[in-house]
């Protein structure tokens, strides 16, 4: 569950993003951001395993990514938005 600040910061975020449009989560954990936006297209992307094989169960693009080994995003699509929110 989403702490309250967390989904305040979202939720503000939200509004900045147009419909249809596509987006990319870096570090999307458990894609809280994606049901506030309702994107045309998401990708997440994620250093945890379970979080990306979450996203793929609900159909959604999605990639683990190894921060040790990171050359180059393992698409070329291309994105309206992009983000990486971190949590202290």
């Amino acid at each position: 569950m989403m702490r309250s600040i967390v989904r305040r910061k979202y939720e503000e975020v939200s509004k900045l993003v147009k419909p249809n449009s596509r987006v990319l989560d870096v570090g999307c954990d458990d894609s809280s951001l994606k049901d506030l936006i309702k994107p045309l297209s998401y990708m997440g992307i994620d250093v945890e395993k379970k979080n990306v094989e979450n996203l793929k169960k609900q159909g959604d693009k999605s990639f683990l990514l190894n921060l040790n080994n990171y050359r180059s995003l393992p698409t070329k699509e291309k994105f309206d938005y992009s983000w990486m929110f971190l949590s202290m």
